[in-house]
């Protein structure tokens, strides 16, 4: 199968199309800079380059059987917290112009990925498919527009869409200021690992190499169109992952909870019931598997 992916140099990409390939998928990156995907990427991949307009992607879509859109622009803290047309360009207009082009050229599915980001404390727990969305940020207001934009797609036109509600990822190589990378980090440098408030609130994280296998049933699979939650259906505190990474690192008893400081954040946690029963699929990684995987890499990089 000929699959497109956009946004392949970024965390979930590189492990994606490292998955990909190894699976035997002929793949092609779709890209605005060429010399990141060859840094960033197995040498010898397929690689177009575009502005992403659709006259551009209609040229570079011909052949494919497949998108799988996972680029986006993320909520960063400098982000108006109102203005959702800063996340036009990639999460609507570059989503927007792909199902285009893939309609032109007659792109079977596309792929895309959406974020528990749809989701917040205004909804219940556990969240559900079947609910409406309440984003917790503007960047999930752009989400849930790209989710609409591909039901739409798939009601009017012979393109499949499937959007995949993905839990937070974690990993190696994942950017430092998330909670398991900036622990990990720490304790393999034997430091002191802080938690703030009582560090009870708790997240459903989905491990990056269980993520690539879910995609790829998506894919693969004929399922229906539609939106899916991909998660682990189980949520951890910080204080559980401070504890874990501790014990698997040798970095124990190294901990201290600072009662002192808001902790802050909301109980998340989604119902992944409605993927599991469409692609029989099921995360393989425990949370300690996989800290004990993240381990091995830095332990490579930066020796026992």
């Amino acid at each position: 199968m000929k699959v497109a992916i956009t946004g392949a140099t970024g965390f979930l990409g590189r492990y994606l199309v490292s998955y990909l390939l190894d699976n035997l998928y002929d793949v092609l990156i779709i890209t605005r800079g060429e010399e990141r995907a060859k840094e960033y990427l197995p040498a010898g991949v397929n690689v177009y380059v575009t502005d992403y307009s659709f006259e551009s992607l209609c040229e570079g879509l011909k052949e494919v059987e497949t998108i799988i859109h996972l680029a986006a622009q993320t909520m960063q803290r400098d982000s108006d917290p109102f203005r959702v047309s800063q996340f036009f360009a990639v999460n609507i207009t570059m989503t927007e112009n792909l199902l285009l082009a893939a309609k032109q050229v007659g792109v079977q599915k596309v792929c895309q990925m959406s974020s528990n980001s749809v989701y917040s404390s205004e909804n219940k727990i556990p969240f559900n498919e079947k609910d409406n969305p309440i984003p917790a940020t503007i960047y999930g207001v752009s989400k849930v527009y790209a989710e609409k934009l591909g039901e739409y797609f798939s009601y009017k036109s012979e393109v499949k869409v499937i959007s995949l509600r993905l839990a937070r990822l974690f990993g190696y190589g994942e950017r430092s200021s998330v909670v398991f990378t900036k622990y990990m980090n720490l304790a393999n440098d034997g430091k002191l690992l802080e938690v703030w408030g009582e560090g009870k609130t708790r997240i459903e994280y989905l491990y990056v190499k269980d993520a690539v296998v879910a995609i790829e049933n998506a894919v693969r699979m004929d399922i229906p169109n539609g939106i899916y939650n991909v998660g682990v259906n189980r949520s951890y505190s910080v204080l559980e992952i401070a504890k874990s990474v501790n014990i698997i690192t040798g970095n124990t008893d190294n901990l201290i909870i600072d009662k002192s400081k808001l902790e802050g954040g909301y109980h998340i946690l989604m119902d992944s019931e409605k993927f599991y029963r469409a692609t029989n699929w099921r995360p393989q990684w425990t949370l300690e598997e996989a800290i004990t995987d993240m381990y091995g890499y830095y332990k490579k990089e930066y020796g026992e």
